[in-house]
């Protein structure tokens, strides 16, 4: 049976938000109804979840695709993307600097610091830190940029408080950015990083932020994904008094077990059947767009038979003359209905032959689905993709 890792509520009956994760994984996760904490479900083992942090996490995880100040999207072959890549680790630091009131000459802990690009950063900004991680490639480059760090996990960087920071080096602040939700036990994760620091700071993916595309969101080995509420929760069960938030897209949170003179920061929570239903709305209003654009796409391809050319040619008019046509738009209709037919008649072999040409491979699936037979779906989207409201029955 399992049991929400926040409140302990049965999930047994618990609604499923989410089958499949980067990187096109099975992950099937579900939302608590009493607390609205999404969890993986079932969770993975704890030494598989080291096993796999240790070897295989950061290549399978990949680099991002990054946003410059221009707004065009980068991705990692781009010449300016070693430049965008530190700039964000860069606005990282200085969040966490503003959010805990950090001055140059504090200590500071990372639980989960990789390659030790946000230490680097902090080290800029006259910040004295040091790092977790437990990959040792990782750990070993961190090195070799002249900073503190060791190979290890959050219970390793617990267990040597004593001896590392108490004595040598006591800290301000413990933090980690995009860890919390790899944890099986998060509650227990914040009560230890305060036991390294007055102050805890995390930041996680918002969930509610998730963007148009929920697959694209969930990644395989995110144990948990939280909204302001959940994180708040987590960081009650710690000990912790939340004292603040930001969320420009991911979450960052900070407290601290007994803040001098902080007023707890109330976090609205977004109940569980209605996170559920907007995550539900929001794979269906992509679903729509992605099959309208592939059939828009499948629609565009160079055509192979009478009835195609007659629909593309429908098609170079209807979206302008529709207003002044309703004939018009009959004939598109008219026209795909009579492809769908003509294609129903063909084997499967000559369906593949005809559209060997199309290589964006999603358009050609839902295109010869389409085709194959779901000529009412078909026609729906094609007059979604066209932005005219009106009803299709068949």
């Amino acid at each position: 049976m399992s049991l929400c890792a926040l409140c302990d509520e049965d999930l047994a009956e618990a609604r499923v938000v989410g089958t499949t994760a980067k990187p096109g994984k099975a992950s099937r996760r579900v939302i608590c109804p009493k607390c609205a904490l999404i969890q993986l479900d079932p969770m993975p083992l704890e030494q598989e979840l080291l096993d796999y942090y240790a070897t295989s996490y950061r290549d399978e995880y990949g680099l991002p695709v990054l946003t410059l100040s221009t707004g065009q999207c980068i991705k990692p072959d781009h010449p300016q993307y070693g430049e965008a890549w530190q700039g964000m680790f860069r606005w990282r630091a200085h969040r966490l600097v503003n959010a805990l009131g950090l001055q140059p000459g504090d200590r500071v802990v990372e639980i989960g610091c990789g390659r030790g690009e946000l230490l680097l950063e902090l080290r800029e900004l006259g910040i004295e830190a040091i790092g977790y991680d437990p990959d040792p490639a990782a750990v070993e480059h961190a090195e070799s940029l002249g900073l503190v760090t060791f190979v290890g996990s959050l219970e390793d960087a617990t267990h040597e408080r004593e001896r590392i920071f108490h004595d040598t080096f006591r800290p301000k602040a413990c933090f980690s950015f995009h860890v919390l939700e790899h944890i099986r036990d998060p509650q227990f994760a914040l009560s230890e990083m305060a036991e390294i620091a007055p102050l805890v700071c995390v930041e996680v993916p918002n969930v509610i932020n998730m963007g148009d595309n929920p697959a694209a969101f969930w990644h395989h080995v995110h144990l948990f994904d939280f909204q302001p509420a959940t994180l708040a929760d987590a960081f009650h069960q710690a000990g912790l008094v939340v004292m603040g938030m930001e969320s420009p897209q991911d979450l960052m949170m900070w407290g601290a077990a007994d803040p001098d003179n902080a007023r707890e920061l109330t976090v609205e929570r977004v109940g569980a059947d209605r996170l559920a239903d907007a995550i539900e709305g929001r794979y269906e209003r992509f679903e729509a767009r992605r099959d309208a654009l592939a059939l828009a796409r499948w629609l565009q391809s160079p055509p192979s038979t009478g009835e195609m050319r007659r629909v593309r040619s429908a098609l170079a008019n209807v979206q302008k003359q529709y207003d002044k046509s309703e004939r018009l738009f009959s004939e598109v209709l008219d026209g795909l209905a009579t492809l769908s037919r003509s294609l129903n008649e063909k084997s499967s072999e000559d369906v593949d032959s005809a559209f060997d040409h199309d290589d964006f491979l999603h358009g050609y699936q839902v295109g010869k689905a389409h085709a194959l037979g779901r000529t009412s779906e078909m026609l729906s989207h094609l007059a979604n993709a066209l932005g005219i409201a009106r009803d299709i029955n068949g």
